[in-house]
């Protein structure tokens, strides 16, 4: 199976209410580093992804996004980059004029990370579906009976009908087509460039807003080029769902390609700084290399000789602070597994620090005092180099 059959698998699968979607690489915000088993997932899989399937309920109408930088409306760090992040030239949306529309609005391209904003809005259309005895034995058995949200349209009358059926014991069947993008982005010389995670919201407005960021630093033919021209391919696909009164079926057509999204972003004028410091940790000596920007920053600790073993619900946790005082985001734990060096990724703040602190800390599940642990531990200095 190929990545985009699985993804539009998933896609159906939330709306049976399916278990096992959590594990989707790419939907889900989530971190490649090691001990993110510690960390929670700033969004979860199934809630983003039902997120993602509702937007896709939406006319060409509402999904006119031109003019929205979706950077500015997501806000916090990505707000920082909204200035550095206008295309080279606003790209004509994907559409059929009628059902679906998709388009990407923004880029940040720094030469060595990319993020992409991008809107989504699909026909999701639901009509009423009846099997015959043919293609009743092509469907599979879903384990839940899948309640659809209403969308305040003129088929509300149907989703409440079919909500209904299972209390009801009604027969009856609905099918919905979705539009859904794939989770490869492809240079214009074929550059498949990995994405780490995904950000969607939908807006008053209806439109699905999201933000793909990906593996930094970029691969070697991906960095530092004046531009980067990118593809993001598009899929729609059919979902159907026959009750018969005791048992719920779902059936899923074929995929279909539709022409791809297509952006070219220029680099902006902004580069990482690389800061280096050195320090203790319970007397054992440490040595601190970092290379930020205003999306990330990317830590290395050398330590001079094996961290302590900690209980089984405590770990060792990096804050980091710029020189306003801002935390950092952080990825992932601190975890030198049975070795002495470590990385520690973290989200930037939107903009270049100018120095950074670093802490380190005894996490622990439960209650505990952060502000207190902080406040005893030991600061380490990083210098711009």
């Amino acid at each position: 199976m190929t990545d985009e059959e699985l993804r539009s698998v998933i896609h159906h699968a939330v709306d049976c209410r399916l278990s096992g979607v959590q594990n989707d690489p790419f939907l889900a915000r989530r971190v490649l580093a090691k001990g993110e088993r510690k960390m929670k997932k700033k969004i979860a899989a199934l809630p983003l992804l039902a997120a993602l399937i509702l937007a896709l309920t939406l006319t060409a109408a509402a999904a006119e996004a031109l003019g929205v930088n979706v950077f500015e409306w997501f806000g916090r760090r990505y707000a920082g980059l909204a200035k550095d992040s206008v295309l080279a030239e606003t790209p004509a949306p994907v559409t059929d004029g009628k059902t679906y529309s998709a388009q990407i609005v923004n880029a940040y391209y720094d030469g060595e990370t990319l993020l992409v904003g991008y809107t989504v809005s699909g026909s999701g259309e639901t009509e009423p579906f009846a099997p015959d005895a043919a293609a009743l034995s092509k469907m599979t058995v879903c384990n839940d009976f899948p309640t659809l949200a209403l969308r305040n349209g003129e088929e509300d009358e149907l989703l409440q009908k079919w909500n209904a059926a299972r209390e009801t014991g009604e027969a009856m069947g609905i099918q919905r087509v979705t539009v859904y993008p794939s989770d490869h982005t492809v240079t214009d010389d074929g550059i498949d460039l990995p994405p780490t995670m995904e950000e969607p919201c939908v807006g008053a407005d209806g439109v699905e807003y999201v933000i793909r960021e990906y593996e930094s630093p970029l691969p070697d033919a991906a960095r530092n080029r004046d531009s980067l021209t990118l593809s993001i391919g598009l899929y729609r696909a059919v979902t159907c769902w026959y009750y018969d009164g005791k048992t719920c079926y779902v059936g899923y057509g074929e995929r279909e390609e539709l022409p791809p999204m297509v952006a070219t972003v220029r680099k902006a004028d902004a580069e990482s700084v690389r800061f280096a410091g050195k320090g203790t940790y319970g007397g054992i000596p440490l040595t601190v290399e970092c290379r930020a920007s205003a999306v990330m920053a990317r830590l290395t600790l050398c330590a001079d000789q094996p961290f302590p073993a900690l209980p089984e619900d405590h770990w060792y946790e990096c804050v980091l602070l710029d020189e306003a005082g801002n935390r950092l985001p952080v990825r992932n734990v601190l975890d030198f597994g049975e070795g002495t060096e470590a990385e520690v990724l973290f989200d930037g703040t939107g903009a270049a620090p100018q120095s950074l602190t670093l802490y380190i800390l005894e996490a622990r599940e439960g209650d505990w005092d952060q502000a207190a642990a902080l406040e005893n531990a030991q600061p380490i200095p990083l210098d711009a180099l």
